[in-house]
């Protein structure tokens, strides 16, 4: 169990609802941003490409925000069940500084580094993993 004390949770809880809201707000805001846009007079090529560019960017932002959105939920489901502030991998506690810092963290720093060190030790990342090899050498030539 948490060393956290029930003001303090209750300090933590109302920190990440206030975050939630925010991300969703400026979720929200860049959604009719991109409305607006939409109705726009044609473009060119060129500007057509940007646009594109910038809808793959701003997809990219809202996988982001939806990951926030659900580390701070459990976050809060585990305040609820008395589990908040103690690292899902070693069960120790994870410092208040560390909280402060990043409310719906679920790892202490060790934990979080270890992590990182296994993800850069892999011999690819998750799109080579699917890449599709071939050999440059491998061509015919035609006669």
């Amino acid at each position: 169990m948490s060393q956290i004390d029930d003001k303090k949770l209750a300090c933590f809880e109302d920190l990440l609802i206030n975050m939630r809201k925010e991300v969703l707000k400026e979720s929200l805001h860049k959604r009719l941003k991109e409305v607006d846009e939409g109705y726009e007079e044609a473009k060119d090529v060129y500007d057509i490409a940007s646009d594109e560019r910038g809808k793959d960017l701003s997809l990219l932002l809202s996988d982001r925000d939806q990951e926030k959105i659900e580390a701070i939920n459990e976050a809060l489901l585990r305040i609820k069940n008395k589990t908040y502030g103690i690292c899902i991998e070693c069960g120790k506690d994870i410092p208040e500084g560390r909280l402060k810092i990043m409310p719906f963290t679920d790892l202490c720093v060790e934990c979080k580094e270890d992590l990182e060190r296994e993800d850069q030790a892999r011999p690819f990342t998750h799109a080579e993993k699917y890449a599709r090899s071939f050999d440059l050498n491998d061509t015919k030539e035609e006669e």
